[in-house]
């Protein structure tokens, strides 16, 4: 019996470690399944985060594309007391038809500026992109009419437009407007 149980101790010693490389084996393609769901994951949640952020965009941009759509008729409308009301509901001071159009225009064109703006905090929007439309909404903030609209409309925007507005506005009475249409160029530049 003696000889039986050497072989029988070698045998459960063999089956014990040929479990054990088992038991190894498994643990290590279940470390490397693990690491390929997570990945699966991070690239589920960045599909997902970008989905949203698509579906943001287009909704802001039907809301605005409704509004420049109906009001836009007013630019060309051969009826200035309904552009001089328009203007009037919205608590913007009404004045010549010509300056009336000027308002009107610009209250257009910045909703424009928002849509461009929320699109580059998305990172929607290439950063020569930017850096030009920037340009654009620089020479916009820089108007007389501006003066008087922003303080009128500004409640109508998101806080993070008002901010960069409020900021431009800043700058460019300080002189620093350069600074912020110069750090617009550098695409890897945060936005301003």
């Amino acid at each position: 019996m003696p000889y039986y149980e050497g072989v029988l101790v070698g045998a459960v010693d063999l089956l014990q470690t040929i479990s054990l490389a088992a038991v190894a084996i498994t643990l290590a393609l279940s470390a490397i399944q693990n690491r390929h769901l997570a990945k699966q994951t991070r690239e589920t949640v960045r599909h997902n985060t970008l989905a949203h952020s698509a579906l943001s965009r287009t909704a802001h941009q039907g809301l605005v594309d409704q509004g420049t759509n109906y009001l836009g008729v007013l630019l060309t409308s051969d009826q200035p007391e309904l552009l001089a009301w328009f203007l009037q509901t919205r608590g913007i001071p009404s004045s010549t038809s010509e300056i009336n159009r000027r308002y009107l225009f610009l209250y257009l064109r910045m909703d424009v500026h928002e849509a461009t703006y929320l699109a580059r905090l998305d990172e929607a929007l290439a950063g020569d992109v930017w850096a030009g439309w920037l340009q654009v909404i620089f020479l916009d903030s820089s108007t007389p009419e501006f003066d008087v609209l922003w303080p009128i409309v500004r409640s109508g925007y998101s806080a993070r437009f008002v901010s960069f507005v409020d900021e431009l506005v800043a700058s460019t009475k300080d002189g620093r407007s350069g600074e912020l249409v110069r750090a617009a160029v550098d695409v890897d530049q945060k936005v301003p």
